[in-house]
């Protein structure tokens, strides 16, 4: 800028002496071109040039300045070749003192070299301190990455720093200190340590409600056994009634402490355990709940029955016992459904037979085969006509213009719709269109068209359709399920069976004559 106002300055300075010489050469403009007129347009313009390039000329630096800039970067390459010189005398101690004053100002290449013999220095007086001999295991208990630790010797204190600083900058390190290498590891690897003690303090934590729901079962279980016992000594005549009575009410009254202490004993885990969990140890609890309820209900119609001696209270106490034993079948599934989120081996591994693993798999897969096949055959004959069949009526029955609140079909655009309930008589025909299914993937409606003659649409419910399941359709539907389903099934048994060298014939009898399929009371056998 003032190169610009210096050429400008000289150039007006230069038309104003040839105006006042010749004005007509430099004042090219206006009727007055007079030497006051070139005066007044180059002289005010020179004035105003000139104090624009003084305002603008830059100060030249400060000479103490310049000295001190040239000087400062020679100061710190004169603090490291000092503090190398110091290492190479074997120095290493205060060598180091040296390279930590200067690390912030290195480049990385010797910033690393710095940090090396630096870490390595100070892990060696730790070392001394420690009378810490080469071979030695080296325990890196005091360095805390979490925090200062104010145990930490100022060594201690010196070697965290040195090891977080060429983690956080990415250093390359050349380690010949043991300790030194240790540590550097230790808080590199620091974060999957952090990770692996809050998933260790997971676990403990439903480990900790996991104890809680066993003890709480524990005494009631106790007693539900000695009643076995003692009704098994009733009836060989080596106990009495009264003893069996006794023995049934503390196991009724077990059974009411459970309910009454599960809320108050377990409620506590809902601020320990992420929601997720939380979730599942919730049902546990609302089923642990439901079981012991059950079987209170079940050692009261005991006691009525020691009472009174009415078959059907016998009757009632069996069948709440057997409920039970379903409810603690679903708190087994829950706690294996926790355990599986905090990362614990499955309940079942750690009680059930293998026989009894493999049979539980295979009944849960074979569960999802059929729902399978439900969806893609459907349940019966009549949830299962294919767009394009036509369907002779044998009721009557209504063609609706949409179907109910649980189903829609989105995006139909089509012919129209009915706009009111529309009955059809036996012997009419209408066609099948498509088939509406449910959140479960399952047929619910059709929609059905060609039943007049304006060309109109409308919908079926399914159930009115059971008149068309005869006994040689439902077979028919059966074999073609059944057909679809045979690979898949023998896939299933060797993936369960097989492969593990089972007999699937002997688990299959096994499970039939111990009842897998209904209750876990063979869990334990």
């Amino acid at each position: 800028m003032s190169v610009l106002s210096a050429f400008l300055f000289f150039f007006c300075l230069l038309a104003l002496l040839i105006g006042l010489i010749k004005p007509s050469w430099v004042v090219r403009w206006g009727e007055h071109r007079t030497r006051r007129a070139a005066l007044l347009y180059y002289g005010l313009s020179a004035v105003l040039f000139l104090i624009i390039g003084v305002a603008t000329v830059e100060t030249p630096p400060d000479k103490k300045d310049v000295v001190a800039h040239k000087e400062a970067p020679v100061e710190k390459k004169d603090a490291n070749i000092q503090a190398d010189s110091l290492w190479e005398a074997g120095k290493h101690q205060e060598a180091a003192l040296e390279y930590e004053k200067i690390l912030d100002d290195l480049d990385p290449p010797a910033k690393g070299k710095a940090v090396s013999r630096a870490l390595d220095a100070v892990c060696r007086a730790i070392d001394k301190q420690r009378n810490q001999k080469p071979g030695d295991p080296i325990v890196i208990e005091r360095l805390n990455f979490f925090g200062d630790d104010p145990k930490q010797t100022p060594e201690e204190q010196r070697a965290e720093k040195l090891a977080k600083l060429a983690i956080k900058d990415g250093l390359t390190l050349t380690l010949n200190n043991k300790r030194a290498q240790k540590t550097y590891d230790w808080y590199l690897n620091a974060p999957e340590r952090a990770k692996a003690a809050a998933a260790q303090e997971l676990i403990n934590t439903y480990l900790d409600f996991e104890e809680r729901v066993m003890s709480l079962a524990r005494e009631a279980d106790s007693n539900g056994e000695k009643v076995r016992l003692v009704a098994g000594a009733m009836e060989n005549g080596q106990a009495s009634v009264v003893q069996l009575y006794q023995i049934v009410k503390q196991a009724k009254n077990s059974c009411i402490n459970v309910v009454t202490d599960t809320y108050s004993k377990i409620e506590p885990f809902e601020d320990k355990l992420p929601d997720k969990i939380w979730e599942a140890c919730s049902e546990v609890k609302d089923e642990i709940v439901q079981t012991y309820g059950l079987k209170r209900s079940g050692y009261a119609y005991l006691l009525d029955w020691l009472d009174e001696q009415k078959p059907s209270q016998l009757n009632e106490y069996k069948e709440y016992m057997r409920l039970a034993d379903t409810e603690l079948t679903k708190t087994l599934f829950l706690l294996d459904k926790a355990r599986e989120q905090v990362g614990l081996p499955s309940v079942i591994s750690l009680f059930a037979s293998k026989e009894f693993q493999a049979w539980r798999k295979f009944d849960k897969a074979k569960t999802a085969l059929n729902r399978a096949a439900e969806k893609k055959f459907g349940l019966h004959p009549h949830l299962a006509l294919e767009p394009g069949q036509t369907l002779k009526l044998e009721k009557e029955l209504l063609i609706l213009p949409s179907p109910g609140q649980r189903v829609r079909e989105a995006n139909f655009k089509g012919a129209n719709l009915v706009e009111s309930a529309v009955k059809l008589k036996p012997g009419d025909t209408v066609n099948i269109k498509k088939q509406i299914k449910n959140s479960k993937g399952l047929t619910e409606y059709y929609r059905v068209g060609n039943f007049d003659q304006t060309g109109r649409q409308g919908y079926i419910w399914g159930v009115v359709l059971t008149w068309y399941d005869t006994m040689e359709r439902i077979q028919n539907h059966s074999q073609k399920m059944s057909e679809w389903k045979k690979p898949e099934l023998e896939k299933l048994k060797n993936k369960y069976f097989k492969t593990d060298g089972l007999d699937y014939d002997q688990v299959f009898k096994t499970a039939l004559n111990e009842h897998w399929d209904r209750s876990w009371v063979s869990l334990g056998q």
